[in-house]
């Protein structure tokens, strides 16, 4: 057993009193002796006796009887300390942006002091303390476990209830489909309307796809420790829904129909309609994947070739998407060495003035010939350069080339020509305008024989970042083409607000020009439009002489095409520049005539 160091002390100073006394008495009986040092002696030992008993009483008081008050107030002071350290240690959680403490701290109270063992006031901060925890551990729940913006179940409990749900299906031999739902063009949304219509479109979509699934499937706002998550925004415009007990692929393609049925119908925002479609990845487990990994990515895949294919549709995952991944990865790392080891290339496709038989520019063109694959159209590599974010790097890289070549053309002829370049959203930044800047002022790049051909899609988000770009080009010379007009979403409104250049009929209306009634219609009405507005207008994609005798009879002047030339190097682009290529319109119909 320990001892108590108090109660050593005190017999200690017993025996010290004792002692002290019993001098006192020999002191007293002598003191006949020598009166005068005895009674120096005597104060001394009795101050002594004095201040030895009262240790000896203050110690035996204490070690036999503690002081109550001190007790209490111990007892108190550690109460209050460890209610007012818990309230701290939850208020601390509650501003944390870390799921995983939130989430241990839901699953674990605050260790309150008992309210037997305090006064009233301690008492109450104990219950307040006891209430404040109670409400933070809700709010801490609804933050780790639900998306703020649409209620819905976010990342982390859907990945914790899918989890479940896999384990589940693995042991009673039952399919679960998860569908990997991604809103298609959504950036656009929020660039045109603003971030708040976004959000607002976000919160519809959520509610409709909960009406999407059976009752038993739809997720509920549950205060229980293990809320279902059939329904879940993944993040940002990408939802997931799990759907569980099924027994046929059918009734997975029966919801998917709702999803995209549902999805698609116009949303009413600030008093606008606004379309939006989806596509959809689905992957089933056990047949694709049976852990959570291997079904997330699975279903991801399936969603990724649904939008390749055109978008606002589902696709089931199988095992050819996965091999075509396995290519795509490989097709991403030789795209990235195309550049430094001379694989892509600029070839320019003549745009013709049939009126005078000269060549009034061209258009540059990327060509990409693999060194073991050979040409790779690019309709395959363009769009997975913008996936990967290259497609910057390979722009700059041909405006460099562009440059050389309009510079060439400039020393060695006097006929001035313009040369386009196709311009992706992805690329329509400030970045281009600035490099642009860069590359006028070191005169790599005459800037007013360069157009910039831009979808019809950047010219509709006129917001206020476009329109700023739209005038810094302007301003420093650069001209401005509409690429593949009639396809998108056509308004007369920019034709006549923007400061644009020229405009390129789409080559599938030229195409299609005696296969669909209305091409033919289309055609003469964007030719006598642009006439009216002072464009320029070049008729792109044709290939024969009746394409060239209908578009020449409605007053169309440019033509580009195979009819006239396929694309060419810069070398033989600045051949044909020389007088004489093109001499006349005589000429031009021999031309025309041979793919008669």
């Amino acid at each position: 057993m320990k001892k108590n160091p108090n109660f050593s002390l005190t017999i200690l100073s017993a025996i010290l009193g004792s002692t002290a006394i019993a001098c006192l008495v020999t002191l007293s009986i002598n003191a006949s002796l020598e009166s005068q040092k005895i009674e120096s002696i005597y104060i001394v030992t009795l101050i002594s006796i004095i201040g030895l008993i009262s240790i000896h009483v203050r110690l035996l008081f204490k070690d036999i009887a503690p002081s109550y008050t001190g007790e209490k107030k111990e007892r108190g002071d550690s109460g209050v300390a460890k209610v007012l350290s818990n309230h701290k240690i939850s208020e601390g959680i509650l501003r944390s942006n870390d799921n995983a403490t939130r989430s241990k701290y839901l699953n674990s109270g605050p260790e309150i002091t008992s309210n037997k063992a305090l006064g009233s006031d301690e008492r109450e901060l104990n219950e307040a303390t006891l209430k404040k925890y109670t409400e933070t551990r809700d709010k801490l729940r609804e933050m780790a476990y639900f998306d703020s913006l649409t209620s819905l179940p976010n990342r982390r409990l859907f990945t914790e209830q899918l989890d479940l749900l896999i384990k589940q299906a693995r042991r009673t031999g039952q399919m679960l489909a998860l569908m990997f739902i991604d809103l298609d063009n959504f950036k656009r949304i929020n660039d045109t309307l603003g971030h708040s219509a976004g959000d607002l479109l976000l919160q519809e979509i959520a509610l409709r796809l909960r009406r999407c699934v059976r009752e038993s499937d739809v997720v509920t706002r549950s205060t229980s420790s293990s809320p279902r998550a059939d329904v879940s925004r993944f993040g940002g415009d990408e939802f997931t829904l799990i759907l569980t007990d099924l027994e046929s692929h059918d009734a997975t393609a029966r919801v998917a129909d709702r999803v995209i049925s549902s999805v698609t119908k116009p949303v009413n925002i600030d008093g606008k309609e606004i379309s939006i479609t989806t596509s959809i990845g689905i992957a089933l487990a056990p047949e694709n994947a049976d852990d959570i990994t291997g079904l997330l990515k699975s279903a991801d895949t399936a969603m990724y070739h649904a939008k390749q294919q055109g978008k606002d549709h589902y696709l089931f995952y199988n095992e050819e998407m996965n091999a075509a991944n396995i290519e795509k990865v490989i097709l991403e790392r030789d795209l990235r060495e195309a550049i430094n080891s001379e694989e892509l290339k600029v070839v320019y496709q003549p745009q013709v003035d049939i009126f005078n038989g000269s060549i009034t520019g061209a258009e540059a063109l990327l060509r990409w010939d693999h060194r073991e694959r050979g040409p790779i159209s690019p309709s395959r590599f363009i769009p997975l350069a913008e996936d990967i974010g290259l497609i910057s790097d390979i722009g700059e890289w041909s405006l460099k080339i562009i440059g050389e070549q309009l510079n060439k053309i400039k020393q060695e002829t006097d006929r001035p020509v313009n040369i386009s370049i196709n311009i992706s959203r992805s690329q329509f930044n400030t970045r281009l305008v600035e490099h642009l800047k860069e590359m006028n002022k070191n005169n790599l790049i005459p800037l007013e024989n360069l157009i910039l051909e831009l979808t019809e899609n950047i010219l509709l988000e006129s917001n206020e970042t476009n329109l700023r770009l739209i005038n810094s080009l302007k301003s420093m010379g650069v001209l401005l083409s509409i690429d593949d007009f009639g396809t998108g979403f056509s308004s007369l409104n920019y034709l006549t607000k923007l400061p644009l250049d020229q405009l390129k009929i789409d080559r599938s209306f030229v195409l299609n020009l005696f296969n669909e009634e209305n091409s033919g219609n289309i055609i003469s009405a964007i030719i006598a439009m642009t006439s009216s507005l002072n464009l320029e207008l070049v008729c792109e994609g044709v290939e024969n002489k009746l394409q060239y005798e209908f578009l020449s009879s409605k007053g169309a002047k440019l033509f580009q095409g195979y009819l006239f030339s396929e694309p060419v190097s810069g070398d033989k682009l600045s051949q044909m520049l020389k007088p004489g290529f093109y001499s006349d319109q005589l000429t031009l119909l021999k031309l025309a005539g041979r793919n008669n």
